[in-house]
């Protein structure tokens, strides 16, 4: 049988705030009452409050002015972003389906970029890589890594594969912002990069596909190291 899984009171708070803006009880613009009326009518405490507003403000429902009070966004409906970020605020998707999903996107990508790349998109990958070699550092590095793997999808030519790019590319910097502080990982990336190219440059689609399913795999591994080191030091503290 599947695993039951726990909800946070929290997330409990948020489901009911986002049946109360439904069915207008909290209508666009308007202050929602205090913090003092709230805990009361859902029977929790401060913190807990606190925490689902800060959900719900990540989800652009709502807008915290500190010193004033909670306001009901005025806004358009929320994006296909809105929707890929609010499975991470509620913990119903770890960064490994994040990678996998990044995996699919770029594997095909960079099939379409081997096959279409004309001889100045393939300058235009050199040349960004030439950069890259020159900030190689945890604080450079992940602006250039992520700017070569957006210009692999933009050269795809496909305007599809850049709009899932760009609905989670905000992830995706946050995932490299946190491994460019791993040793070595930034020399290994580029390395990569410049392999990835060559293949292009021949026109090679399965070694390109290759080298950036190599690439991508070690992410994974990567990342749940770093976030077990994590962990590990926070418990000890």
């Amino acid at each position: 049988m599947a695993q039951i899984k726990k909800v946070k009171l929290s997330d409990t708070v948020v489901e009911e705030v986002l049946k109360a803006l439904e069915n207008g009880r909290f209508k666009p613009g308007e202050k929602i009452p205090s913090e003092s009326v709230l805990t009361k009518e859902f029977g929790v405490s401060r913190t807990t409050l606190r925490e689902a507003f800060q959900k719900l403000e990540l989800l652009g429902k709502m807008s915290i002015r500190q010193g004033d009070g909670t306001y009901v966004n005025d806004g358009p409906p929320p994006t296909i972003y809105n929707h890929i970020n609010s499975a991470f605020i509620f913990g119903n998707t770890d960064m490994t389906k994040l990678l996998e999903a990044r995996e699919c996107l770029e594997m095909y990508a960079i099939k379409l970029v081997a096959n279409r790349a004309t001889a100045e998109d393939v300058a235009r990958l050199y040349e960004s890589i030439s950069s890259e070699k020159d900030n190689l550092t945890p604080q450079n590095f992940p602006k250039q890594d992520f700017l070569f793997h957006q210009l692999l999808i933009e050269l795809s030519d496909n305007p599809i594969l850049l709009g899932f790019w760009t609905s989670i590319m905000s992830l995706i910097k946050e995932e490299q912002t946190r491994i460019a502080n791993i040793p070595g990982v930034p020399e290994q990336a580029w390395e990569t990069h410049k392999q990835i190219i060559k293949a292009i440059e021949k026109n090679d689609a399965k070694k390109a596909q290759a080298c950036m399913q190599q690439h991508l795999s070690l992410l994974p591994g990567i990342v749940l190291s770093d976030v077990s080191h994590r962990k590990s030091r926070e418990n000890n503290k």
